[in-house]
Parts: C-alpha cells; sequence; structure tokens
C-alpha cells in the first residue's frame, strides 16, 4: 500500500524516484547544516517488483492470523497522512523562520 501510494505521489508531482532521493539530501544539508545530524540514507538495493512480488501472500498469511488487511490499510493511511502533514507543518515552519531570519539579515546589511 505504502509502495504503491508513494509512486502515485511521484507520478501526481512528475517526480522520479532518483529526484525524490536528490531532494531528500538537499534538504537534510540545508536543515541538518552539521552533518552529524543528517539522515544515513543508506543505499538502495533491490526495488519492489512492479507485480508486488509476494505482497498478496504476505496479506493472505496476515488475514490467516486474524489480522483485518482493510483495517491496517486504512489505519497506515491515517497514520500516514499525520506524519506528513506534522512533517509538512514543520517544514513550513522551518522555512518562514528562516525567511525571517534571512530577511532580517538582508534588511540590517549582514548583521540579524
Amino acid at each position: 500500500m505504502a509502495v504503491t501510494h508513494s509512486r502515485s505521489v511521484l507520478r501526481q508531482l512528475n517526480v522520479t524516484q532518483a529526484d525524490a532521493r536528490l531532494y531528500d539530501r538537499l534538504a537534510d544539508s540545508i536543515f541538518y547544516a552539521n552533518a552529524s545530524l543528517r539522515a544515513d540514507h543508506g543505499k538502495v538495493n533491490d526495488v519492489l517488483p512492479l507485480d508486488g512480488g509476494d505482497a498478496e501472500e504476505i496479506l493472505a498469511g496476515f488475514a490467516g492470523v486474524g489480522v483485518d488487511n482493510a483495517a491496517l490499510a486504512a489505519q497506515l493511511q491515517r497514520e500516514g497522512a499525520q506524519s506528513f502533514d506534522k512533517s509538512w507543518n514543520e517544514l513550513m515552519d522551518t522555512i518562514a523562520s528562516k525567511r525571517h531570519v534571512f530577511g532580517k539579515t538582508t534588511q540590517t546589511g549582514g548583521k540579524p
């Protein structure tokens, strides 16, 4: 579900996965100038096959032990949206505060 959603969002934004990873690295370097605070992006290994691989089998296994896959998907979607909203708002607040600082710097001849 999450992979399908991510691909859909990237497609809607007309962005490749490589572009998204690059943007993520650039954003980290801006918001976390100190390298020790940046996320370790690791290395991407195999990507999920276009046919979903063994996802259907795994979901059937979940259902077999009593997991309501529809409820789980709804919960993951809801939590994902909430997490995104929180991150987005934090990003906008950070940008606004940096814009405010930058605005003061340029108006005072380089002194905040």
